[in-house]
């Protein structure tokens, strides 16, 4: 007795099975539906954080002016300390 196999134009669409799949596949889809669930409920606390404080605490727009004077500062201790140390027998 032979059996003869069809190609896969031979075989209308709706006769096509679906290959069975492992568990492998199945703990792999799994932990995938589970990972994305747990991405979204994190993105939604992250969003939701982002929210309140936006509500809760003002913006100060001289944000610019007091970092730039921080900036100033730093940059005039560094210039003392380099004077400092160019006058020092180690330069």
């Amino acid at each position: 007795m032979c059996v003869r196999t069809l190609i896969p134009t031979e075989v209308p669409k709706e006769q096509i099975i679906i290959p069975t799949t492992s568990k492998y596949t199945k703990a792999k889809e799994k932990y995938m539906k589970l990972h994305d669930d747990l991405v979204t409920k994190q993105m939604e606390i992250v969003s939701e954080k982002i929210e309140k404080i936006d509500e809760d605490v003002p913006i100060n727009t001289d944000i610019l002016a007091k970092s730039t004077t921080i900036y100033a500062k730093c940059l005039e201790s560094l210039g003392r300390q380099l004077e400092a140390w160019k006058d020092s027998k180690t330069y």
